[in-house]
């Protein structure tokens, strides 16, 4: 019975990285910028949940970028809150943010990457 227990603690801890939500704050934001996301897990991912959340002065856009193009967009204006997601084959996601003339926008970015 032991060994069973063992067995599964280990094949958990193994997974937990499957499961890792990473979480990154950005405080007022006046100029556009890019971010990347990569994952704990190397290139083994499959899947990508990203949430945001915050408030902004003006009405910037934040778009997830897929081959050099806007995948997934949102306009952040007032308070917001999103959530993206879908399946997803790279190590790294790129985060596009644009600023508007007079936005400052605070902005909290969490994201799991699903792994095999």
């Amino acid at each position: 019975m032991r060994v069973l227990v063992y067995f599964l603690l280990v094949g958990l801890i193994a997974c937990s990285n499957n499961y890792q939500v990473s979480t990154i704050n950005y405080k007022n934001l006046t100029k556009s910028q890019t971010f990347t996301l990569t994952s704990t897990c190397g290139d083994k991912v499959i899947a990508i949940k990203i949430e945001g959340y915050g408030n902004s002065t003006g009405s910037s856009v934040i778009h997830l970028m897929l081959n050099g193009e806007a995948y997934k967009s949102e306009t952040l204006d007032g308070e917001f809150k999103f959530k993206w997601s879908g399946d997803w084959y790279s190590e790294k996601a790129i985060i596009r943010y644009i600023a508007n003339s007079d936005s400052i926008t605070n902005l909290t970015l969490s994201y799991r990457m699903e792994c095999v």
